[in-house]
């Protein structure tokens, strides 16, 4: 009972705190944002729907990290959405990396690009890991899958990862407090006022961490992030194309 009413305690602080900041701290514009989708097969095709209806309002677009699977069951959807957006690898089958065995790794990472690159016929450069966590082994198996970069890791919690051996976008955070919707509002929670927080981080390049089915829930908030960073004449890129233009290629 203590540790409940403990936990309870820090949870009522952080909001406390984020409820603050949102009055004294000022949002500033950056030049581009990232939309990341980790896209499942929990998420629904009316959720798809809303969110690319939200981007095409904005002329913007987005990568959205697929698992194989959501391929393999929705791929008319999955081709229209690489019409428009990038496509990466959100694994398979979205297991946690670190309770599979090597074989099973390098399946999930090959199989994931085969499928995606034999639907679309484009190459599949961006990788995000299940739950962001990322393994020494994920990271030794990626550029034989085929990959570019990595997408998983939060800005500022670099100490808790395992060292790259590519470039790694990573999410943004304000503070310590991650830039993903998951976090903000399934874990803390925030509700609509999450994508308030999303627009505090002030860098140059913006990275968020997004689900569809979570987005769809907060129509309108998901709206008025999109409506903040067009007013402010931020550009919405793709993570392959940041990628891309700071590697030269």
């Amino acid at each position: 009972m203590k540790r409940v009413l403990s936990n309870l305690l820090i949870l009522i602080v952080i909001i406390f705190i984020v409820l603050l900041t949102t009055l004294l701290i000022p949002s500033q514009s950056p030049q581009r944002v990232l939309l990341g989708f980790d896209t499942e097969l929990v998420d629904a095709p009316e959720d798809i729907a809303f969110v690319t209806s939200a981007l095409e309002a904005h002329d913007a677009r987005a990568t959205f990290f697929v698992t194989g699977d959501f391929v393999q069951q929705r791929p008319e959807l999955v081709a229209e959405l690489a019409q428009s957006h990038e496509i990466a690898c959100h694994t398979m089958t979205h297991p946690r990396l670190r309770a599979v065995n090597r074989t099973r790794l390098a399946w999930e990472l090959s199989e994931c690009t085969r499928v995606v690159e034999d639907l679309t016929g484009k190459p599949v450069r961006g990788f995000r890991a299940p739950y962001n966590l990322m393994t020494r082994a994920a990271y030794d198996e990626l550029p034989k899958a085929g990959y570019s970069y990595d997408a998983s890791w939060f800005e500022h919690l670099g100490l808790f990862a395992p060292k790259p051996n590519m470039p790694a976008l990573r999410i943004s955070s304000w503070g310590f407090v991650p830039l993903e919707d998951y976090f903000l509002i399934k874990l803390l929670p925030l509700g609509d006022l999450a994508f308030r927080v999303m627009t505090w981080n002030d860098d140059e390049t913006v990275i968020l961490d997004l689900h569809p089915r979570i987005v769809a829930e907060h129509p309108e908030a998901f709206t008025k992030l999109l409506d903040y960073y067009a007013t402010r004449n931020a550009t919405f890129e793709t993570h392959e194309s940041v990628f891309l233009s700071s590697s030269g290629g």
